[in-house]
């Protein structure tokens, strides 16, 4: 949601929202609510909204001064996994979990970013922009682990993968691709982990000026 669009106060019940009033609002008064006959809760609690773990979800982190971004896929964006053709192998899967933890650069910051619940053995495919005529790239990930896993992702029909420790924190890790792989200015992606349920949060595609 661009940062002009979105609201300047929370009146929420709180049981119905998890940890979003936590996460991202200061509480600044209530209203009781009597004849209440729709079971939410004694009173409508009213917060001022905090974006600040928002600054910063869209763009990885870690990259070099000589980097740009050429395409980012953003997982649990309607928008943007329509935009990129985004799916899954298995039915059910794709249940959308989201975290807060620090900033990877700024630890007293927190980043927030959403994601779907891949299991073990489901495929993800998504198409991406490149930079075409024979320039290599790498796709970035953004993950955040419970265990280590092997990523096995496919570009066209390059195979490469990619070992990603468990962390309690954000992980931006890099795969190289090479330049045989971009002879198109938007290439098919597919990714699996045999092994390991994950959450997938972001995918970029970065390549150097």
């Amino acid at each position: 949601m661009p940062p002009d669009d979105r609201p300047d106060l929370f009146a929420l019940y709180p049981s119905w929202w998890d940890t979003l009033p936590i996460w991202f609002g200061e509480r600044i008064g209530e209203v009781e609510v009597h004849g209440n006959v729709i079971c939410a809760g004694a009173a409508k609690v009213l917060y001022r909204p905090d974006y600040a773990a928002f600054d910063g979800s869209a763009s990885p982190v870690g990259l070099e001064p000589t980097a740009a971004v050429i395409d980012e896929m953003d997982v649990a964006d309607l928008v943007s996994e329509r935009r990129h053709d985004y799916g899954w192998s298995l039915p059910g899967a794709g249940r959308v979990d989201m975290k807060l933890l620090p900033h990877p650069r700024h630890p007293a910051r927190p980043l927030w970013d959403a994601g779907r619940i891949i299991p073990p053995g489901a495929t993800e495919r998504v198409t991406l922009r490149s930079p075409g005529s024979g320039r290599p790239f790498a796709i970035v990930f953004r993950l955040a682990p419970t265990r280590p896993m092997r990523l096995d992702v496919k570009v066209g029909s390059w195979q490469g993968s990619l070992e990603v420790a468990a962390s309690d924190s954000w992980q931006h890790p890099r795969l190289e691709v090479p330049r045989s792989a971009a002879v198109a200015d938007r290439v098919d992606v597919t990714v699996r982990a045999e092994a390991a349920e994950r959450v997938s949060y972001h995918l970029w595609v970065v390549g150097w000026r």
